[in-house]
């Protein structure tokens, strides 16, 4: 948790010294590590997701289930699909292509990350009959079952399966967006310049739907705040509650 803490933090230290590029001017960047660009979302060749099979260029797909085991219950996830596809970004000076990793597997690849806010979320309750976009899902995906098997107990009813999430977030052609990546140009088939999101020397690529520098650097920080509070409570718990009465048992059988 500490180490995701300082990578975060490393992250929002490189959107705060970033400068924002027009997206036209985005190729004639004097090959910087990073180049920041905002703008609106243009596709081509689109990508659908899973569930609502909308048109987007990105998404990430979670199905979770609530599982008993014993007298413990939780939500545990059992399906995490994430894609994405190269696209463009426009603003008033032009566009630039985002290069998302290899377009005939569809996966963003190498150090990008994909952060996505607004998510939709289907519940389904076992033993219910899902509404009819999740039924079709279902049908075409053999790994999952439809969750509206039932147990007869004389005259009662009781559904067999558990309750489940399906959680859908997505970056749609149209949307505003925010690219941090490594400028290259010269690329065949895409005069407007290249963005890519795998570069070796940039290891903090991103593409968000918080549509500004600003944006991203609050909630990269909030996220790094969170993540150093937990650590070192994590540590102190450790240091002062668990580690000694551990060492004390160790002692006893030397």
């Amino acid at each position: 948790m500490v180490l995701g803490a300082l990578l975060e933090y490393r992250l929002a230290w490189t959107v705060l010294r970033t400068p924002t590029t027009d997206a036209g001017e985005a190729r004639l960047s004097p090959k910087p590590e990073y180049v920041e660009v905002t703008g609106t979302v243009e596709a081509e060749e689109p990508l659908e997701t899973l569930v609502s099979r909308t048109e987007c260029v990105a998404f990430k797909h979670m199905v979770e289930e609530y599982q008993r085991s014993g007298r413990s219950a939780a939500w545990r996830t059992v399906e995490d699909v994430v894609a994405a596809k190269g696209f463009y970004v426009r603003d008033e000076s032009g566009r630039v292509y985002v290069d998302t990793g290899d377009p005939a597997a569809s996966e963003i690849q190498g150090n990008a990350e994909l952060r996505l806010n607004h998510e939709d979320v289907i519940e389904v309750d076992g033993g219910e009959e899902p509404p009819e976009d999740v039924a079709r899902y279902l049908r075409r995906n053999d790994e999952l079952d439809r969750q509206d098997d039932e147990v007869e107990l004389g005259p009662i009813s009781l559904p067999k399966d558990n309750p489940r999430r399906y959680r859908e977030r997505r970056l749609e052609p149209g949307d505003e967006v925010y690219v941090l990546g490594q400028p290259v140009q010269g690329r065949s088939g895409h005069p407007e310049g290249v963005v890519l999101m795998d570069g070796p020397d940039t290891p903090d690529c991103v593409v968000s739907d918080v549509a500004c520098s600003r944006g991203v650097f609050l909630d990269s920080v909030k996220k790094a705040s969170w993540a150093l509070v937990l650590g070192v409570g994590f540590l102190l718990v450790t240091y002062y509650f668990i580690l000694p009465p551990t060492l004390e048992v160790f002692m006893g059988f030397l």
